[in-house]
């Protein structure tokens, strides 16, 4: 694996990660070389994609080249790593599954900043169609909003339901779902969120 476009100034080896790196100076212009197994290196594929420094990219070659696959399976990785340490609910007594609400959750700190850019912009309603554990859905409801809550999983809607008991919310969201489709009017303007579960799968 290569890389170029490092600064002079930059720790390289930080950036770049684990593995013997060779770092060479082109006119103040730094380059690294490695060998990396394949995961590694889809891996840093993934991390470095839109980087740059100075206003240029960095230049990320790998021969033989990994494939998409190989850089979005790295990606799914990442993120699971970092749900892992990012905190979901910070309310210790809400209920979630180790199958797909733990993973797929957003963190509560992000999904209040979502909810609030979401008032901000005058939106009252809001119609949740993969509510999962309930995470983005109370996070709107404590903003203000009334929120429809969708899921075709009967167990995520009672997680769901019993969240937004915790958080004191549960009179701004109304459930629909399980195993069926279901029609949902136009929230008066409001948007349709859309955040399915990717996590174990």
């Amino acid at each position: 694996m290569r890389v170029g476009g490092l600064p002079a100034w930059l720790d390289a080896r930080r950036l770049l990660g684990p593995g013997d790196w060779r770092i060479a100076d082109e006119a103040g212009i730094r380059l690294a070389e490695a060998n990396l197994e394949r995961q590694a290196a889809a891996s840093l594929v993934e991390r470095l994609r839109n980087i740059g420094f100075g206003g240029n990219a960095l230049r990320v070659e790998v021969s033989p080249p990994v494939g998409r696959t190989a850089v979005r399976a790295a990606k799914t990785d990442e993120a699971r790593r970092r749900r892992k340490k990012t905190v979901g609910f910070v309310n210790r007594t809400t209920w979630l599954d180790e199958a797909e609400a733990r993973y797929s959750l957003t963190p509560e700190a992000l999904a209040v900043q979502m909810a609030k850019r979401a008032t901000a912009r005058g939106i009252r309603r809001v119609v949740d169609a993969c509510v999962g554990a309930g995470g983005n859905a109370i996070a709107f409801a404590r903003e203000g909003l009334d929120v429809v809550a969708i899921d075709n999983d009967r167990v995520r809607l009672r997680m769901a339901a019993h969240n937004a008991e915790v958080y004191d919310v549960a009179e701004r969201i109304v459930y629909r779902g399980g195993r069926r489709s279901v029609r949902v009017a136009e929230p008066r303007g409001g948007p349709l969120f859309l955040d399915p579960p990717w996590g174990k799968h």
